[in-house]
């Protein structure tokens, strides 16, 4: 979906949450009328992002969803922080332009006092004039935050986040008292919440500070990997993971053991360093790469059900058979990808052998080399299957 040349995309979440703030409206027609107006005026303040984004040669991308609307945008080299304050303060000029026509026209339609239609006059001005004023708010990651951001940035030539954070968290503790003391239980919430993502940005920023001095053991991780020494980059990354104070830091770790893993062979791991890497995601490159062998949440839970197996196989060391073979049947109910299922086949036949069920066996261990399993040598040598080799069918089992 897209909307004059931009991308757009429009969560469930979005509506729902619109729905919940009407839910105290008197009918049907108005709590539709209500979601009508909510994404009209939200996607036209967006639009105000996205269109100066684009004057100022930035590709443009809006998500409507459910704390509102966001506006993405690659930067440009010729981006400056005037130019980033002028694309926040555009949405909210879109918004007063829009209340300024509903002011002008809706005098004109001659609308009946109580009637809907002009409820929902009263509810565009109120969106569009009075969340506007409310999004100029100093609180981040309002635009009033950004406009602060991009205002320290111009006057002092140094960076505003921090500055702009300080500033947020004071407003929205003002503002978390202000709207309890009159009532207004849903805005005290919101500010808590805009408060609270400043407070975390701020330690990030903090944390990153600290973790500075561990930067350049991520090229060094880097460089290991490239050279072919992957075990190398994932013992660097391991302590990286142990050190790190940021999330930053963790993510760039993260993807240098995802990519380690692939290195080894082992997608599983690989998806489940990636999923890890939360609140910032893994490079184009390493998505590609990972959605080769499936959906990256399938492996990373495949990976946790190789875990788990160890169960299984400590049960065969100490010969509790029957237990392990419980074990594996279980897990293998949940495998979803080959890497899981052809190890999680090949233990639960190797348990099965041991307990005579031939039959049940063979039926596993096809089902190992249906997912990939072809290591002729450990069929020829390990002593559990011992009690197959002598059918005919064992030896077919492989070309």
């Amino acid at each position: 979906m897209s909307i004059l040349g931009f991308p757009l995309k429009i969560n469930i979440g979005f509506f729902m949450m619109a729905g919940l703030l009407g839910m105290g409206l008197a009918d049907l027609a108005e709590v539709v009328g209500w979601i009508g107006v909510v994404t009209v005026s939200v996607l036209l303040h967006e639009l105000g992002h996205a269109l100066a984004a684009r004057r100022f040669g930035c590709k443009a991308s809006i998500q409507l969803y459910a704390f509102g609307g966001l506006t993405s945008f690659t930067v440009s080299d010729q981006m400056t922080a005037g130019r980033r304050m002028l694309i926040s303060l555009a949405g909210p000029g879109a918004g007063f332009v829009a209340g300024g026509v509903v002011l002008l026209v809706a005098p004109l339609l001659d609308l009946p006092r109580e009637s809907t239609s002009r409820w929902i006059v009263y509810q565009l001005l109120w969106v569009n004039l009075g969340w506007g004023a409310l999004n100029l708010l100093p609180i981040m990651p309002l635009d009033g935050g950004h406009v602060v951001e991009a205002g320290w940035e111009m006057v002092t030539g140094r960076s505003g986040t921090r500055p702009a954070q300080r500033l947020s968290i004071a407003v929205s503790a003002a503002a978390v008292i202000a709207a309890l003391a009159a009532g207004w239980t849903w805005a005290a919430l919101v500010a808590g919440y805009c408060g609270w993502i400043s407070w975390t940005g701020l330690k990030e920023h903090h944390q990153s500070a600290q973790d500075e001095p561990l930067l350049a053991r991520i090229d060094e991780a880097w460089t290991r990997l490239r050279a072919g020494r992957a075990d190398e980059a994932e013992t660097i990354c391991g302590q990286l993971l142990e050190q790190a104070q940021s999330k930053h830091l963790r993510a760039s770790a993260l993807e240098v053991l995802a990519w380690a893993k692939l290195d080894q062979g082992d997608p599983l791991q690989a998806s489940a360093a990636a999923l890890q890497m939360a609140p910032y995601k893994p490079s184009s490159q390493l998505v590609e790469r990972l959605t080769e062998y499936g959906d990256m949440a399938d492996l990373a839970r495949d990976g946790d059900l190789l875990k788990a197996a160890e169960t299984g196989i400590r049960l065969l060391q100490d010969d509790k058979n029957a237990a392990a073979i419980a074990t594996f049947e279980a897990l293998l109910l949940e495998a979803r990808t080959p890497y899981a299922i052809s190890p999680l086949a090949y233990n639960a036949a190797c348990a099965l052998a041991r307990t005579g069920r031939v039959d049940d066996a063979l039926a596993r261990l096809t089902q190992a080399v249906a997912a990939g399993f072809e290591e002729q040598e450990l069929l020829d040598t390990d002593p559990d299957l011992e009690p197959l080799r002598s059918d005919p069918r064992f030896g077919r089992l492989l070309p």
